[in-house]
């Protein structure tokens, strides 16, 4: 028998003696009704938090959990870890392809360029020549002219002179 039945039989062997006129007659027989009925009210609720604390445990994380739950969490980082060097590695990669393409790309570019560049400066140089010459004529034409025209005034101003001394002598 448990201690709680062995309890209660007393209990209810007390009682029985006070309502049938029995025997037990102490000193807190008054009050032990009250108590009891108290105790038995307090009994019932501490019944009803203990099934709440009992549900509650159910629910609550054990050692074992938490460790099997580390354990998760860190081959999930470890993945993550992996996976992380895996798109660095196809990064890398992709990047260096980029850069190879875009090398091939300028040095076309550049190569276009050049030619484009060389035709016009072929072209500047031949357009330069043509220029050149004709100033060349276009000079010797005005060199011409001023000798011309230079002549002219000397001969002039001969005539001016000899006619201006024939008057003074």
């Amino acid at each position: 028998m448990s201690q709680r039945t062995i309890t209660r039989d007393k209990r209810l062997r007390n009682r029985r003696a006070r309502t049938s006129g029995g025997r037990y007659s102490g000193p807190h027989d008054q009050n032990m009704e009250a108590r009891v009925q108290s105790l038995e009210t307090n009994v019932g609720e501490i019944r009803q938090r203990l099934t709440r604390i009992e549900t509650t445990l159910g629910h609550v994380a054990t050692v074992e959990s938490m460790a099997q739950l580390s354990s998760e969490l860190r081959q999930a980082i470890e993945a993550q870890g992996t996976r992380a060097e895996g798109i660095r590695s196809d990064l890398i990669t992709r990047i260096e392809g980029s850069r190879s393409d875009l090398t091939k790309h300028i040095e076309g570019v550049r190569s276009d360029l050049t030619k484009h560049i060389e035709g016009v400066r072929s072209e500047l140089t031949k357009h330069i020549e043509g220029v050149r010459s004709e100033l060349t004529i276009n000079m010797q034409g005005v060199r011409a002219d001023l000798t011309k025209w230079f002549v002219t005034i000397a001969v002039t101003l001969t005539a001016v002179a000899f006619t201006a001394a024939k008057y003074t002598h």
